[in-house]
């Protein structure tokens, strides 16, 4: 099923919608103030291996700390259900970081 192909104005006034945005979250906004920071790898090192951890499953849990609600919690069974491996294989290894 074809759909009829819109009016020029609809392209034109979801561009100016759309440059408004980017105008305004570029210059108008502030950067978030560090609380409300999305943090996806933890602050400090593991102590036995000099290593940072996820803090949450993106699509395989390769580098998340083991814990019990890393496994356990909402978030966990929430994965699983969907198919998601949070098997203890995943968690044996995590991200080593450095700055040369």
């Amino acid at each position: 099923m074809m759909y009829p192909t819109p009016p020029k104005s609809y392209f034109l006034f979801m561009n100016a919608v759309l440059i408004t945005r980017r105008f305004m979250l570029r210059y108008l906004t502030l950067p978030r103030p560090e609380f409300m920071r999305v943090r996806q790898i933890g602050d400090e090192l593991d102590t036995k291996t000099g290593r940072y951890h996820s803090l949450t499953y993106l699509a395989h849990p390769f580098y998340v700390q083991p814990g019990f609600l890393n496994r356990w919690g909402l978030e966990g069974w929430f994965v699983w259900s969907f198919g998601g491996d949070v098997s203890l294989i995943y968690r044996i290894t995590s991200l080593r970081m450095t700055c040369e």
